[in-house]
């Protein structure tokens, strides 16, 4: 099952997260999450996991600022996005970002989110 919070409501929805679960961050207006998220759904969904998919930012420039919450906060330390986290006994186990991310099609995408997935149940 897949729930969305922006950033208003990110840290109430974390907190609800059970554990081993993911969390996606992503924007609508990102060309390389638009191509992976509904790859990422698929995966977690076939492995029976909770995901929570989380809007970092309505526009490219609140999101690029380095003062951006996400980008500062210990516990995530994202770079770019889409990055997908295995959220497990309350901190990031586990982070694919790079390698989603240039992920140059939805089939690649797809593959390499089902196998992060797999190698993080």
């Amino acid at each position: 099952m897949a729930v969305t919070a922006g950033m208003d409501s990110f840290e109430q929805k974390l907190a609800q997260l059970p554990d081993a679960s993911y969390i996606l961050f992503k924007a609508d207006w990102c060309p390389d999450c638009v191509r992976s998220t509904d790859a990422v759904k698929s995966a977690v969904a076939t492995a029976g996991a909770q995901l929570l998919l989380v809007d970092v930012a309505d526009a490219p420039p609140a999101w690029k600022t380095p003062a951006h919450p996400l980008r500062s906060d210990a516990r995530f330390q994202l770079g770019g996005i889409p990055t997908l986290v295995y959220w497990k006994g309350g901190k990031a186990a586990a982070k694919l970002g790079a390698e989603l991310e240039r992920a140059p099609t939805t089939a690649a995408a797809a593959q390499v989110a089902a196998a992060f997935v797999k190698a993080n149940p």
